[in-house]
């Protein structure tokens, strides 16, 4: 008689992403059962524009649910799915009708055109960055919101009011993108706090929406969605996908959190004085607060540090999330290996070029950059260019660029409070070694790298639908849960690169980077309107 086989405890989890959408299975020892990935496209109607559609999210998310489902089962046999979590791109916009259709394109987190209401909101809300640890920028959806009022009032130029007054007129429910498709996965209608403060509209006193910025944004807050724990079963999968994804109807789905919140949970490091360092095609920066750690060193310059919820924390209150974004990481690698070279990258090579890269100093920001400057105008520039320098010195360089522009980021975290002793990589970008000896060095921490690099984010997502199943009876708060979650689903380091003596070099090379970026921002800005007046 045969025994019947045991089944594999498995944490679904689901990363709706900017560019794609990524499901993986884990095991409750963290081990990767199956991970599938799909693409969708993001259209540019208009120069600065950005948008998607929200069915072709779904579609998406259905067709790596069902891959996943059926990659864990084949490769482990009799599969017990615990839950479903979600997680996905923060500060994107979507409006939804009563019937449940999309009343325009999903503005995603990276679309511009709210660049002037950015600069209104500034204006009309001085204080909008201590009331919600956003700074005014078209990134988020109350500076979106206020463009689309603007244009269903026909202030826009060039654009016709109608579309968007019906629109806003038909509006029942305003959400991130994790929340449009947990409520077309689920039907129901909620966000987690860390969505909630990606939002602009989201006080971080209150803990609840802002009256004033949603009337200020056109927005009445009952069209805002309720805010739920993001360890909370919120909803089911229904019997119609269970055919289409292979998966049990009625799984608990969980309610998750943003992608910053799950990639930091992914890494582990979430206690004081760790960072997790994304490397995408931009560059990210984070760390978890205790309170929310603004940066408020100079009224008369942008805020470096964006802050958002992280989860529930003791005695009932949240704990927070620190973060700063460059605009150029992987994504100049990418631009190095496709435009210049148009070969592989040698990294081996370079890893044999001296720190410094003999005198080649590169400032990397090819799309501008975010955090410390919010310098759009900023561009790409080697200097100390000779006929000595070779391929290896072009990518070495480039990666130091790059590490130098993450170390302004740390060293605004660092003054603002959070000096760190350690460091987790996330991101395809962690892949080669001597990406994280450059960070170890340039940074002046120990680096840490992960198996499964670009996982980090759906495995957070994982941590949180277990952090769920242990909620169950518990009386620990949420971020504690999470916590001991992540030490059960995160897997031991590949390896730990300690800082070097190279150190020392880069912390001279960081002066020597500052200097040429100041010098060179007037001339950025110059050529910048010049190139605007003449495209005009």
């Amino acid at each position: 008689m045969d025994q019947a086989i045991a089944a594999v405890e498995a944490f679904l989890a689901l990363d709706l992403g900017t560019s794609g959408c990524r499901a993986a299975a884990f095991d409750v020892r963290g081990r990767v059962l199956a991970s599938a990935r799909q693409e969708y496209p993001t259209c540019s109607p208009r120069p600065g524009w950005a948008e998607q559609d929200p069915s072709e999210w779904e579609d998406a998310a259905v067709d790596v649910l069902h891959r996943v489902a059926a990659a864990a089962g084949g490769r482990s046999g009799r599969i017990e799915f615990a839950s479903l979590t979600l997680t996905g791109q923060m500060a994107g916009l979507v409006l939804t009708g009563r019937d449940g259709r999309n009343l325009y394109p999903a503005i995603p987190w990276h679309d511009r055109r709210a660049q002037a209401q950015a600069s209104l909101l500034d204006a009309a809300v001085p204080e909008f960055y201590r009331i919600t640890g956003c700074h005014a920028s078209p990134v988020y959806p109350v500076a979106k919101l206020l463009w689309l009022k603007e244009a269903a009032e026909g202030r826009i130029t060039g654009i016709a009011s109608e579309p968007f007054r019906r629109a806003l007129g038909e509006t029942r429910w305003v959400l991130s993108p994790r929340d449009e498709l947990f409520r077309r996965l689920t039907g129901e209608v909620a966000t987690d706090p860390s969505c909630a403060g990606a939002t602009g509209l989201f006080g971080m006193a209150s803990r609840s929406w802002d009256e004033r910025l949603c009337d200020l944004a056109g927005v009445d807050p009952s069209w805002l969605p309720p805010i739920r724990a993001a360890t909370e079963v919120a909803g089911r999968l229904p019997a119609r996908l269970h055919e289409a994804t292979g998966l049990p109807s009625g799984l608990p789905v969980v309610l998750g959190a943003g992608d910053g919140v799950a990639q930091s949970l992914g890494t582990g490091f979430v206690q004081p004085g760790q960072l997790t360092v994304s490397l995408g095609t931009s560059g990210v920066v984070r760390t978890v607060t205790a309170r929310p750690l603004l940066d408020l060193s100079s009224p008369a310059r942008a805020p470096r540090l964006t802050v958002y919820p992280f989860l529930a924390g003791a005695g009932g209150g949240l704990a927070w999330v620190a973060n700063g974004a460059t605009a150029n990481a992987a994504g100049v690698l990418e631009w190095l290996r496709a435009a210049v070279l148009r070969r592989p990258l040698p990294m081996d090579d370079a890893a044999s070029v001296v720190a410094g890269s003999d005198g080649l100093l590169f400032l990397p920001y090819l799309s501008g950059e975010r955090t410390p400057l919010w310098e759009p105008s900023a561009r790409g520039v080697w200097l100390g260019l000779t006929p000595a320098h070779t391929d290896a010195h072009l990518v070495r360089s480039a990666v130091e660029g790059v590490v130098m522009a993450l170390r302004a980021v740390t060293g605004a975290l660092a003054e603002s409070g959070a000096r760190a002793h350690l460091a987790a990589l996330a991101g395809g970008g962690s892949i080669h070694p001597v990406t994280a000896r450059i960070l170890a060095d340039g940074l002046g921490i120990p680096i840490t790298r992960l198996p499964d690099p670009g996982l980090e984010t759906v495995r957070g997502a994982a941590v949180l639908g277990l952090a769920a199943r242990l909620r169950e009876g518990s009386s620990l708060d949420e971020a504690t849960l999470a916590r001991h979650a992540a030490r059960q689903l995160v897997p031991a380091p590949v390896e730990v690169v300690e800082p070097g003596p190279c150190a020392g070099a880069y912390a001279a090379l960081f002066e020597r980077f500052s200097e040429l970026t100041q010098t060179l921002l007037p001339l950025f800005r110059r050529f910048y309107q010049e190139r605007s007046a003449t495209v005009a």
